[in-house]
């Protein structure tokens, strides 16, 4: 990817991200959901930021191979994060719904039960791991911000969530932990 084009992203990521975020905050707290062009919006910017992740990983330093077992748990870490991820995403009902541009239900099934946001969780602990396999200190950096924003955001969300939906939501909110929980 050439250095302006890269440059472009990264100062887009760095201003709209914020200005993105508080469009969506006022959007959710005035109408209960969010309008086409702000969840278009959302998009693009997911996808600049998966384009900048992408060049990290390309063009990571090459380093001396990590441990056998090292590498085999950060590439398990990878597909766990991916897989709770996509099985976050596969519980609603619609891309709008996905999008929120749509409210739907209230969604607690599944892997839901586990973790009141296992698409955020998993797709920081995806990135994490991957920018450790790749050794990408760009690729951390990235992640980070996509978790700063997440950490922004899932309080506006839960409070939406509780104004569309409670008193189920607060039972939920009681019984499921934000970010995960593991039995034994």
């Amino acid at each position: 990817m050439p250095r302006w084009m890269k440059l472009i992203q990264t100062i887009t990521l760095s201003v709209g991200a914020p200005m993105l975020l508080r469009r969506m905050k006022q959007e959710i707290g005035s109408q209960g959901t969010l309008s086409g062009p702000t969840a278009a919006w959302m998009w693009v910017t997911y996808g600049i930021h998966s384009a900048l992740l992408l060049d990290a990983f390309a063009t990571a330093t090459t380093a001396p191979p990590l441990a056998r077992p090292v590498r085999g748990t950060l590439q398990a870490l990878t597909v766990m994060g991916m897989s709770m991820c996509l099985a976050g995403m596969r519980r609603f009902a619609s891309p709008a719904q996905l999008s929120g541009t749509d409210v739907g239900d209230l969604v607690t099934g599944g892997i839901y039960r586990y973790s009141r946001n296992p698409q955020y969780l998993g797709a920081v602990v995806a990135l994490f791991a991957t920018s450790a396999l790749c050794r990408s200190v760009k690729g951390t950096v990235l992640t980070g911000a996509l978790l700063a924003a997440y950490r922004v955001w899932v309080p506006i969300e839960e409070n939406h969530l509780h104004r569309q939906f409670d008193p189920a939501y607060r039972r939920y909110r009681a019984a499921t932990p934000r970010w995960l929980r593991i039995r034994a």
